[in-house]
């Protein structure tokens, strides 16, 4: 059996995590363990199996740095960050396995030399999902030190041949579309009626949800500044969630729209609350190549709101009604989202069947998986 190394360190890999990427991954490793002998990383002590067949590696952080991190931290010098505590632990680790791995999945550019020097037997596979890294110059030139380049958005792709000139591309490139796990395409009636009851949700109330965490980059202040100045009828009922910030906000009113933030979800939770909802507010102001969170909700039937910013576009198409030209300016966001509240529910229809007949047919695992063994059995 061909060994497989995953290696990823920012979030633990479970199939019920609260980060989209790592339920991704843990998707990806889920289905490959059966052919494959996938190795992974967990800083979780116990270890938790999340996934059965695979073999997941414990990797411990010394005390010496777990002290300093909070000696540190708390003299404000020098502050250490859980992040790079656990990228070091991991690169100490691969410089001591001498297990011959078949491939190695890096989803990190900044380790993708080190991968290439650490396994040079291995097939190395650079699966981008953190778009900043081909934006630094440090990092960018690390790619040809992969042997292939897969990423879920072709607009990304382009965008790296750019940054790379005159330098060409030298590794392999394949489009692996991103998915959306199982749970994103259920419905659990029981729990979406009991929130709806919850929320004081009837027939006419019209549901916005923001899914994403408080850096400034997700864009949530500018929705946030966006609700303020927007004019509702009396009489309409408006309601916005806000979810994936670990700080509750709490409920509050803003004229006569109700604000409730449910904090950070459970992604059957999340689900749930997507398929309450009838528009989404995707207010990425940084790169976002094929963002996860667009895919989840038009496959719970809610129509995006979506700043036209790097591979959003591709997922949308040129002539989605909702593409925010100008995502940085609070304008812009009232503009559409008044445009949203008037939208009759056959009007939001008409745009949502055809979008998420597309997006299911491009953006589904299957694909990705048939890519990833034909890689793998080459």
């Amino acid at each position: 059996m061909k060994k497989i190394l995953v290696y990823y360190y920012n979030e633990e890999v479970e199939l019920k995590s609260t980060n989209s990427v790592a339920r991704l991954i843990a998707s990806m490793i889920n289905y490959l363990q059966h052919n494959y002998e996938v190795t992974y990383f967990s800083f979780k002590q116990p270890a938790q199996q999340h996934l059965a067949n695979a073999k997941q590696i414990f990797v411990d952080i010394p005390k010496f740095y777990r002290l300093q991190r909070k000696i540190n931290n708390a003299l404000r010098v020098k502050r250490m960050h859980w992040f790079d505590l656990k990228k070091k632990a991991v690169r100490d680790f691969a410089k001591k396995d001498k297990t011959p791995y078949h491939a190695v999945l890096v989803l990190g550019l900044d380790d993708v030399k080190a991968m290439h020097h650490y396994f040079p037997g291995a097939k190395i596979l650079y699966w981008i999902h953190n778009i900043s890294a081909i934006c630094k110059k440090e990092y960018l030139y690390n790619v040809n030190d992969a042997d292939y380049f897969l990423s879920p958005s072709r607009t990304t792709y382009h965008l790296l041949l750019q940054k790379l000139q005159p330098v060409p591309l030298s590794s392999e490139f394949y489009f692996v579309p991103n998915w959306c796990e199982d749970v994103f395409k259920q419905r659990n009636e029981s729990l979406i009626n009991s929130l709806k009851a919850l929320h004081s949700i009837t027939s006419e109330t019209i549901v916005f949800i923001f899914s994403g965490s408080d850096i400034k980059l997700k864009g949530r202040f500018i929705l946030e500044n966006a609700i303020r100045k927007i004019s509702v009828q009396q009489g309409k009922d408006v309601l916005f969630f806000f979810a994936g910030s670990d700080k509750k906000k709490g409920i509050y009113n803003v004229g006569n729209i109700r604000v409730k933030d449910v904090g950070l979800l459970q992604p059957d939770t999340l689900a749930a609350y997507y398929q309450i909802a009838m528009f989404g507010c995707f207010t990425s102001l940084g790169y976002d190549h094929c963002p996860l969170t667009l895919l989840e909700m038009v496959h719970c039937n809610v129509l995006p709101i979506a700043s036209d910013i790097g591979g959003v576009k591709e997922i949308l198409g040129i002539d989605h009604q909702f593409l925010v030209k100008e995502p940085h300016a609070v304008t812009a966001w009232v503009y559409y989202i008044q445009r949203a509240i008037d939208l009759s529910t056959d009007q939001r229809l008409k745009q949502l069947i055809p979008l998420k007949e597309k997006v299911t047919a491009i953006y589904n695992r299957n694909a990705a998986i048939e890519i990833f063994e034909n890689i793998l059995q080459s």
